[in-house]
């Protein structure tokens, strides 16, 4: 079941903050070093040093400018206030003219609901992935877009095999779930340590492309200043301007509004 159109304006701002989501209490572990790195020379040194990032940005709240722009070549743009306990809860505030609230996205991995405040409605579904995929073309999982907005891979996907090192400098590092059909191929380059690019490929054979921008004189560096994707059905830039690390995080965010417990439910299925 598709989600309505009708209002593609409206539609589009939640649309493309989904992205800003991924995300995701509980004390944070020491900050990471926030000058520049020295690339690790080993494939398992750098993952621990990913589970140590994990760990200390475990919680955290960041605002994104948003950019979307469809097949059609129409823009639109948005803000969002994004709020994240890893591995997998995440709030997503979209906020319209004036900052009025136009969406609330809540994300976990058993669930994730869409309040869209113009249709009256909240979208539900079962898995993260299949309501993310509606609106952006492309299933992404919550865990793996929390975990990227900070730059890292998600922890469970350091479990895998390791890493396959390139002439140009970089690790290919590929992750695959024979259930699902989807295939994940981490682009790392060696001498920063860096992770720097993602491919998504899904059953359907239409692979996405997220790209990791950093500013090493940005505040918190080894956290991407921009995030971009590409998928056949949209190209959206994150853009991030406010981020902070958490020491704890309300539970209640991660529950719908009041305000949302009246509106209309429409629950996505595969």
């Amino acid at each position: 079941m598709k989600i309505a159109s009708e209002r593609p304006r409206k539609r589009h701002h939640v649309f493309a903050c989904l992205l800003a989501v991924m995300v995701l209490g509980a004390a944070c572990a020491p900050r990471p070093t926030l000058g520049p790195v020295r690339g690790p020379s080993q494939f398992s040194t750098w993952k621990a040093q990913i589970q140590d990032r994990l760990a200390a940005f475990q919680a955290f709240q960041a605002v994104y400018k948003v950019r979307l722009v469809e097949p059609q070549g129409r823009t639109w743009h948005a803000k969002a206030v994004v709020t994240v306990h890893l591995p997998d809860q995440a709030r997503l505030e979209v906020l319209g003219p004036m900052n009025r609230t136009q969406g609330v996205l809540l994300a976990s991995r058993t669930m994730t609901s869409l309040w869209i405040l113009s249709d009256g409605t909240v979208y539900t579904a079962d898995d993260s992935a299949l309501l993310l995929g509606r609106l952006v073309g492309v299933e992404v999982p919550v865990d793996l877009l929390a975990s990227l907005l900070i730059g890292c891979p998600p922890e469970g996907d350091l479990k895998a095999s390791g890493a396959t090192a390139r002439s140009d400098g970089a690790w290919i590092h590929t992750v695959k779930d024979p259930g699902k059909a989807f295939q994940r191929t981490y682009h790392i380059r060696k001498e920063s340590g860096l992770l720097e690019r993602v491919i998504l490929s899904s059953p359907d054979g239409k692979n996405a492309v997220a790209t990791l921008h950093h500013d090493p004189h940005a505040p918190y560096p080894l956290v991407p200043d921009a995030l971009s994707f590409t998928a056949p059905r949209s190209d959206v830039r994150l853009t991030r301007r406010a981020f902070k690390p958490l020491d704890s995080v309300d539970p209640a965010l991660f529950g719908l509004p009041p305000a949302a417990q009246t509106a209309k439910r429409v629950h996505l299925h595969r």
